[in-house]
């Protein structure tokens, strides 16, 4: 697409709801996205990025998934494990293993 935003009317968000819609957001995905489509993990809420000029046209996709509010959680896990490690041990695993090389 080749044209700026003042060309292109207003912008809004349409949330995806009917299965015709939820399989041409797949399609568009999973042809344009470089990972392809992936089906999310959990609740998931999908929208179409559209344009109302001159005609009704989808710009882009988007997707909002439950899991990645969980990944706070994972990376506070994360995080005790390297410090007990650290404290144990004195130095990362990985870093020991690196300064070998």
């Amino acid at each position: 697409m080749d044209s700026s935003l003042a060309e292109l009317g207003s912008i809004t968000l349409k949330v995806v709801t009917d299965k015709a819609e939820v399989t041409l957001w797949n399609e568009y995905v999973d042809r344009h996205h470089y990972l392809s489509y992936k089906h999310p993990i959990g609740a998931a809420l999908k929208y179409f990025i559209m344009s109302d000029h001159p005609q009704p046209q989808v710009l882009g996709c988007l997707l909002f998934s439950a899991s990645v509010w969980h990944l706070a959680d994972r990376d506070q896990r994360m995080r005790t494990i390297d410090q007990a490690v650290l404290s144990q041990s004195g130095s990362h695993p990985c870093t020991s293993i690196s300064e070998r090389f």
